[in-house]
């Protein structure tokens, strides 16, 4: 099984009345556009296409169709997580998943050789997200009911401390929950998530964690204490996770430089 996940995109719509600073280190939309176009091309075509949150900048209206747009070449079935910049309901309409939960969009699918978990870990207004004691009880009981295969779980909020401090405060409320209700699943395999705009890996109970690489900006990597908060123009891709008897293997694909 092959899956693709494209993460942090930040679709803007460009009659948008306020810009982010970052319009003017990136192209977010052109940057989309080109992870798509390389994706179609593989020569190998994911199964499913992963998406970890954040898709849009400002959830409206006109982004939000422009994003439908740019993924609409796309043929894989997609599955996505919202960010802390998506909002539940624009989300709901634009991504029909099987939710478990009227008051989280979390979910379950069957991929066949894997059950992938989808958990929603916002906590609006907050740039940071929340693993709490509803979605503690929701994860356990899905993860219970896919107790018979492998499991790996999507989420936008890594559920691990990185180092980058300014964005480990904007990080995962209920770290020690999350891998203490993991670790009663070993079936658990793997964790996606985004939110920090650089790939990085962990192990978290026993599963490896990773942060895929976002298609736009990156966060400096800065592993000062308290250092300020900072992005670069650095590569920009997707990444590729080949899931074969068991085990796991990714790749990542960089857009062409100068992109």
């Amino acid at each position: 099984m092959l899956i693709a996940q494209l993460t942090d995109t930040h679709v803007l719509d460009p009659a948008a009345a306020e810009e982010p600073p970052w319009v003017h280190i990136v192209d977010c939309n052109d940057r989309l556009r080109q992870a798509v176009a390389l994706l179609i091309e593989e020569t190998v075509q994911p199964d499913v296409v992963l998406l970890t949150g954040d898709l849009v900048d400002t959830p409206a209206d006109g982004s939000m169709a422009i994003l439908a747009e740019l993924l609409s070449p796309i043929e894989a079935p997609i599955l996505a997580v919202p960010g802390n910049h998506d909002d539940r309901s624009y989300f709901r309409q634009a991504f029909y998943q099987p939710y478990t939960s009227d008051d989280h969009l979390g979910w379950a699918v069957d991929l066949g050789p894997l059950v992938m978990i989808g958990v929603d870990t916002l906590d609006p207004p907050l740039p940071g997200g929340r693993f709490d004691e509803q979605r503690r009880v929701w994860l356990e009981a899905t993860l219970a009911d896919a107790a018979d295969k492998p499991v790996a779980i999507a989420m936008h909020h890594p559920p691990f401390l990185t180092g980058i401090d300014m964005m480990d405060a904007m990080g995962l409320i209920g770290l020690e929950d999350f891998a203490d209700t993991i670790s009663r699943y070993p079936n658990v395999t793997r964790i996606f998530s985004g939110h920090m705009h650089r790939p990085i890996t962990s192990i978290v109970a026993g599963a490896t964690a990773s942060v895929g690489l976002a298609t736009v900006h990156a966060v400096q990597l800065d592993l000062a204490p308290d250092a300020d908060l900072g992005v670069a123009d650095e590569p920009a891709g997707y990444q590729l996770h080949r899931f074969v008897g068991g085990s796991w293997v990714t790749h990542t694909r960089y857009l062409p430089a100068g992109s």
